[in-house]
């Protein structure tokens, strides 16, 4: 995609070096990400030694044995452990990896929220810091 991408004011393509220099902050933006993600939720699940049996009962029973190293856990695997995805939601919820909050939009015949209506097919997003 950025091999056939042209610059928006001189409509030229794009050099080489910069889809390089782009390519590589997608990388490391998105490993960042996840590196956060996993050291959050490493540091949330292992305070809780009840929920980290009951995450390895869960992972045990979907995935018996030992997986071979090309094997990769499907969406549909993902529904079939819904503990492991709640959890990890929400430590996505509690410590997010990004300035904004996730995206919602109102539901059919809207909401109150905090003594305000808002109407059906709004959509919400909450920022990760209320205090600024």
């Amino acid at each position: 995609v950025l091999f056939s991408a042209k610059d928006p004011d001189t409509g030229n393509p794009i050099q080489e070096d910069e889809i390089v220099a782009e390519s590589i902050s997608f990388i490391v933006g998105g490993s960042d990400t996840t590196s956060s993600t996993m050291t959050n939720y490493i540091d949330f699940v292992s305070r809780h030694p009840v929920l980290q049996r009951q995450l390895q009962q869960e992972i045990d029973a979907v995935f018996p044995g030992q997986p071979l190293e090309s094997w990769v856990p499907s969406e549909k695997d993902a529904g079939r452990v819904p503990l492991l995805v709640a959890t990890l939601r929400e430590v996505m919820r509690l410590r997010p990896t990004s300035a904004t909050g996730l995206e919602r939009i109102t539901p059919s015949g809207g909401r109150m929220i905090a003594g305000e209506f808002i109407p059906e097919k709004v959509n919400l997003v909450k920022g990760i810091f209320p205090f600024i």
